[in-house]
């Protein structure tokens, strides 16, 4: 395994806006917020376990390689020259686009370091 900190595979919940209208809309807003709070504490119990769950594994055999920074570079190329397959026909080109804004936003907010 390498050290690469890769966290492209996102996971999310889709309905369509017929079946989203028929909740009560009175139910949607806290419906939101229950979501949003369920995901905001699994993504942070996945980072808290992460180190504990590999650290299991080295005990169990696991060779953790280092990865240099030029080496990151190249699977980052790597990745964004995978975008032109992905967008549209993987996933619809709106929504990549909007994933994208997203992720520049963040990036911006927070500095280089957000990117890495």
């Amino acid at each position: 395994m390498t050290d690469l900190r890769w966290q492209l595979l996102q996971g999310a919940t889709i309905m369509t806006k017929a079946t989203w209208e028929k909740i009560p809309a009175d139910l949607r807003p806290e419906l939101l917020r229950i979501s949003q709070e369920a995901g905001t504490r699994l993504q942070k119990e996945i980072r808290a376990s992460e180190t504990k769950d590999v650290e299991a594994m080295k005990k169990r055999g696991l060779a953790v390689v280092p990865v240099s920074a030029a080496q990151k570079a190249q699977w980052q190329k790597l990745t964004e020259s995978m975008y032109p397959q992905i967008r549209g026909k993987v996933v619809p080109a709106e929504a990549f686009d909007e994933a994208m804004r997203h992720r520049d936003e963040y990036r911006k907010q927070r500095g280089a370091a957000a990117g890495k």
